[in-house]
């Protein structure tokens, strides 16, 4: 067997029903046999039949916007009168709110549907109750009460479904109704990738074929994130598109997170064009004001084991990146918040050994709100509990993280070969990582400066090249170290060569 794969399944620990679900690509799930699915489809399908309105109620994330527009266009397609709304993330926050229902209510809609949230949403519920309006709730986050309306969850539709994400879910909505767009998938394929889900079970066979009709040249909206070198995979959608979608969503007040709808559901190549230009400046604002933040978080850190950090000039929407940064870089789980008023307003993220929802169950009724998983939640409390919040994360074992040792393989196993079957494990992700591999003392032919002063291309024999960034401590030298988590073949003038991505 090829050596690399050998050593991906080895780490991973996969089982043979793992290993049949890799070897044996699957055709994309039907749904019928999704359980609490009926519900909606009836209702909606009755909703066609009366001529009633239905209104989306979205979320802010890549997920949600991916839900909301496969939704939204389902309903389109199948001729429904529909609106939908994602709140406004600094103003509003996350979910529905009854504000939105008396509006949605004003506006002369009959039924409600959530998308990537709702399961928390009581205050809401309640209200369309005392409206008479019907609502369906579909979500995949956690919850302690049960809302009260029909709900599908992942958590409930079926073990193959266990892991979708809402985007997931409003597909599995789409599919049983009859309308099955390659487009929905591709969108449901970056949701899941966007928000971190298994790579198992249904997913998998979702993200195989958004990966397969992107490269059929499906969706033209998705295909603009992508640069004419690349060839789509996992890795590409992960860093090219889903930080894209999520920056339009941290920044409302430049770019109205509503807009991205019409833009990712548009065959017109002018206004893909132009949009895709507003979401890039959106991008680069907000790199430049992640940049800022990291800087000052960094020097708030100091030696706890697990920081709290807060200002009142951080950005709401980025704290979130500046947490993500930290807990990549420290191995450290963290907290970061900014601050208006008295309030505090901020993300957790954690390292896989510490599970977020575990760890404040004993804490949970301090905050004014919070929710996540294992290893991400959002939370806002007041200022005059952040000394609660001190004491109570002060007083508990913060676990340290397990450093995997990176599996050392001979520089002569990465041939163009070997590399190119590693397709057919793809995708990575969530609970079937890539390891970090690391070859040792190799002779380097050439250093090549990529601009700046930390980012090189190193060339070595066998049509293999190196790149390095942000690698400040590097020093020019015949033999070379390194460990690495990205490996592809790529063509450079015609030939095919092996490229590698050195970690930091």
């Amino acid at each position: 067997m090829n050596i690399l794969i050998e050593n991906i399944l080895n780490h991973n620990k996969i089982t043979p029903e793992k290993y049949r679900q890799i070897m044996n690509k699957q055709p994309l799930p039907d749904f019928n046999d999704v359980t609490g699915i009926d519900v909606f489809v009836s209702r909606i399908l009755n909703a066609k039949q009366n001529n009633e309105k239905i209104f989306v109620g979205g979320d802010y994330d890549a997920d949600g916007i991916c839900a909301t527009a496969i939704l939204t266009d389902t309903l389109n397609t199948l001729g429904i009168e529909n609106g939908y709304y994602i709140p406004h993330r600094i103003i509003e926050g996350y979910g529905l709110h009854e504000k939105t229902v008396e509006k949605v209510h004003e506006k002369k809609y009959n039924l409600i549907i959530t998308v990537d949230n709702g399961v928390k949403a009581h205050a809401a519920i309640k209200k369309c109750h005392e409206l008479g309006i019907d609502i369906l709730v579909s979500d995949h986050h956690t919850f302690e009460e049960r809302p009260n309306c029909p709900l599908l969850h992942s958590f409930e539709m079926g073990e193959n479904y266990r892991y979708l994400s809402g985007a997931g879910i409003a597909l599995a909505i789409a599919f049983s109704l009859g309308v099955q767009k390659k487009e929905h998938v591709i969108l449901a394929g970056i949701a899941l990738l966007g928000d971190m889900m298994s790579v198992w079970e249904s997913n998998r066979t979702i993200i195989q074929h958004a990966i397969q009709y992107l490269k059929e040249g499906y969706c033209l909206p998705v295909q603009k994130f992508k640069s004419p070198h690349e060839s789509w995979n996992e890795t590409v959608i992960s860093y090219s598109v889903v930080p894209k979608l999520n920056a339009v969503g941290r920044m409302p007040e430049i770019l109205d997170t509503n807009k991205m709808i019409p833009f990712l559901l548009s065959n017109d190549v002018l206004e893909i064009n132009s949009f895709y230009d507003k979401i890039n400046l959106v991008n680069d604002i907000r790199k430049e004001k992640s940049k800022q933040m990291v800087n000052v978080a960094e020097q708030m850190i100091k030696d706890y084991a697990f920081p709290i950090i807060h200002s009142e000039h951080f950005h709401e929407g980025i704290v979130g990146i500046i947490a993500g940064k930290i807990v990549n870089e420290r191995k450290l789980p963290v907290a970061v918040f900014s601050k208006k008023g008295n309030i505090l307003k901020g993300s957790f993220r954690s390292i896989p050994e510490l599970n977020l929802v575990e760890f404040f169950e004993d804490f949970k009724t301090n905050f004014i709100q919070f929710g996540g998983h294992h290893g991400a939640a959002g939370a806002m409390l007041s200022e005059e509990k952040l000394p609660l919040l001190y004491e109570y994360v002060n007083s508990k074992k913060i676990p340290i993280v397990n450093l995997p040792q990176p599996i050392i393989v001979d520089v002569a196993c990465l041939t163009v070969k070997n590399v190119k079957e590693l397709e057919i494990l793809r995708p990575f992700g969530v609970d079937f990582e890539f390891p970090i591999f690391r070859v040792e003392n190799v002779f380097v032919k050439q250093v090549i400066n990529l601009g700046g002063k930390s980012h090189y291309k190193l060339l070595l024999e066998n049509d293999i090249e190196i790149l390095m960034f942000n690698q400040k401590n590097f020093v020019k030298t015949n033999l070379i170290s390194i460990n690495f988590n990205q490996i592809t073949v790529k063509k450079n003038r015609g030939t095919e060569i092996v490229s590698i991505i050195a970690t930091n």
